[in-house]
């Protein structure tokens, strides 16, 4: 799907739920990116200690311990 980009935010809706990367410099020059969401995706073990990008809702950044109030 089409993602939006503004400096370090991309945005972009999957099934109607909206969503956005936040990184802590600019992620491209251009405007518009494309997305691939995989909302069941689960890194192999043979992933672990490689650095990857996914996302979570909040409910979920919350129940893993990484949210704060």
């Amino acid at each position: 799907m089409e993602g939006y980009v503004k400096l370090g935010r991309v945005s972009f809706k999957s099934n109607g739920q909206g969503y956005e990367l936040l990184t802590g410099a600019p992620i491209t020059r251009g405007d518009k990116v494309w997305v691939l969401h995989e909302p069941h995706y689960t890194p192999q073990p043979e992933a672990e200690g490689n650095a990857f990008i996914t996302t979570m809702n909040w409910e979920q950044i919350q129940a893993s311990g990484s949210g704060k109030p």
